[in-house]
């Protein structure tokens, strides 16, 4: 395969430890094997926005926001294993959204930009009705706002 044809050498994977955001990983191992070269970079995203509680929730919100931080650093780890036996090297972003009514999509494309992606591959759960109104669509905001391309793998 000639270099020229390496249009895609920095791909960013939002990750969420869901089984399709694993496989969204695993495209993008596919991706850059079928290259040989090019940067993975995983990102997730710690949703610390405060929840108004009485007075004394600041200090459990405070270890509250350390033990998902950790676990957050927990899920990257996990999808970085997948990425090394693959014989690549991923850079990771934990990613902190703290304030309301800042949007998972929009950090995730802010991530992107920054970085530079050529492209972005993300699960989407494909929710709909009640439950995308209430959820939202992290995978909508994205494609909107990207200035990448945007490959979405859909849950089976």
């Amino acid at each position: 395969m000639s270099d020229d044809f390496s249009v895609y050498k920095r791909i960013l994977v939002p990750v969420d430890g869901s089984a399709i955001s694993s496989r969204a990983v695993k495209e993008a191992i596919k991706l850059i094997g079928l290259q040989r070269r090019g940067a993975i970079r995983l990102v997730h995203v710690v949703d610390e926005t405060p929840i108004p509680w009485d007075e004394g929730a600041i200090y459990r919100h405070d270890e509250l926001s350390r033990k998902m931080q950790d676990a957050g650093a927990h899920l990257l780890e996990r999808e970085v294993k997948a990425i090394r036996r693959a014989g690549l090297k991923p850079q990771t972003s934990l990613v902190i959204r703290r304030v309301f009514p800042e949007r998972v999509g929009n950090l995730i494309s802010d991530d992107a930009k920054r970085w530079r992606a050529d492209l972005i591959i993300m699960g989407t759960h494909g929710r709909s009705g009640v439950n995308r109104l209430v959820m939202g669509s992290v995978a909508e905001t994205v494609v909107r706002l990207a200035v990448s391309p945007v490959l979405l793998i859909k849950t089976p």
